[in-house]
């Protein structure tokens, strides 16, 4: 185990307006009140404060996929409720590859500190996430 202090926080990458054609985006990135996306600082529990069915997860992938366009368009009309636009100021999704930096509940647990787990996650450094929601890469 690391003797490394666990982050107390996160920047993540919220959807704050839906886009209307093309992505606005304008540098410092996530800084305008106009673009698509802003950056914002989060904070994440203490270890102490994990819930027991989770996981903190350090980001190491994100995925870039067609549906994520979908997610953030303003007039996207489908019948899947996976497939329906992110609300705004809702963290964006996508799928990613993680390693496991702090385990909620007993230390008897399938998951343990270093694993590397895949599954839908958000555009953030650190993510806590429920167990159930991921799977261990072999």
């Amino acid at each position: 185990m690391s003797s490394l202090p666990l982050p107390t926080s996160t920047r993540v990458w919220l959807v704050q307006h839906h886009a209307e054609g093309a992505i606005k985006l304008t540098k410092p990135y996530g800084t305008s009140e106009a673009d698509t996306f802003a950056l914002k600082t989060q904070e994440l529990p203490s270890a102490d404060a994990l819930p027991e069915n989770s996981l903190l997860v350090q980001t190491l992938a994100i995925s870039n996929d067609p549906a994520q366009r979908v997610w953030i368009e303003k007039h996207t009309k489908f019948d899947r409720p996976d497939m329906r636009p992110l609300d705004e100021g809702t963290p964006f999704h996508a799928f990613t590859l993680s390693k496991v930096i702090a385990v909620g509940g007993g230390q008897n647990d399938k998951y343990k500190v270093g694993d590397l787990v895949t599954g839908r996650s958000r555009w953030a450094e650190y993510v806590v996430l429920e167990k159930g929601s991921v799977q261990i890469v072999q």
